[in-house]
């Protein structure tokens, strides 16, 4: 996304023109800045279980590297986006232990029950972003960055179905 796309006077809440109380700002950009930071935490568990999953089943590990491909995609747009609005898209990063590392002993783990516990922990991720995105699309103030967040929508919704078709088979 180039940065041109969006003009600062349609787009910048910081402006008092147009209706777009600094409540509804302080919020929009709350809600951005999580999707932003759950986009780099997709990437992050789709590249890891990707590699996990490689020799055991390439077909799921193919599924996961191209959901962090767009997820990657998702994450500089967002990036882009909370620049354009005048925010910071810094990230504090830390080491995660436990939460969605559901297998400390991947290489024990590699199982049809793995990739099917994989695959349900991102469609409840993907099904969550759905709804984030879908809330954060209220919020929009122009037709620009809802058109994005519906590009971003739109891709959350065919990985679900990526992964929930992935389901059927294994």
């Amino acid at each position: 996304m180039n940065n041109r796309n969006i003009s600062r006077d349609n787009a910048n809440p910081h402006s008092n023109s147009g209706n777009y109380p600094s409540v509804n700002r302080a919020k929009f950009l709350r809600e951005l800045y999580t999707a932003y930071t759950a986009e780099l935490e997709s990437i992050s568990d789709c590249l890891y279980y990707g590699l996990i999953l490689s020799e055991y089943d390439p077909d799921m590990s193919e599924i996961l590297e191209n959901i962090a491909i767009d997820d990657m995609k998702h994450f500089k747009k967002l990036g882009q986006l909370l620049m354009t609005l005048g925010a910071n898209p810094a990230i504090n990063t830390k080491f995660r232990t436990g939460g969605a590392n559901m297998f400390p002993s991947a290489e024990d783990k590699r199982t049809d029950s793995m990739a099917s516990s994989v695959a349900d922990y991102l469609i409840a991720q993907k099904s969550a972003a759905v709804d984030k995105y879908s809330n954060i699309l209220k919020d929009a103030p122009d037709i620009s960055i809802m058109n994005i967040i519906n590009s971003i929508t739109s891709d959350e919704q065919k990985h679900r179905h990526m992964l929930m078709n992935y389901c059927m088979y294994i």
